[in-house]
């Protein structure tokens, strides 16, 4: 290890630091679909749950909302009075 070269001296730290680390990523193409089908099943799963969860809420708030009573909106306004121009350059 020469201190000249950075790069390999923090690829030798880190060997040394964790040693073993590449062995923990699949090696042939079996492992990769095998990594790949796993993730896409846990992602799938992941949605589904929140779409259930999501379905779960809106329908108890859905039925929350039936029990309230209903509030009227204030009347809109049709007439307005005029304004001065002192009034608008406020």
């Amino acid at each position: 290890m020469t201190i000249d070269d950075p790069r390999r001296q923090w690829s030798t730290v880190n060997e040394l630091l964790h040693p073993g680390r590449r062995d923990r990523i699949p090696s042939n193409s079996t492992d990769d679909a095998r990594l790949a089908n796993g993730f896409s099943a846990f992602i799938v799963d992941k949605l589904r749950s929140i779409q259930v969860k999501i379905a779960s809420k809106l329908s108890a708030s859905a039925a929350a909302v039936h029990g309230v009573p209903v509030v009227q909106s204030p009347a809109l306004l049709y007439v307005f009075t005029g304004v001065t121009s002192g009034e608008v350059s406020k």
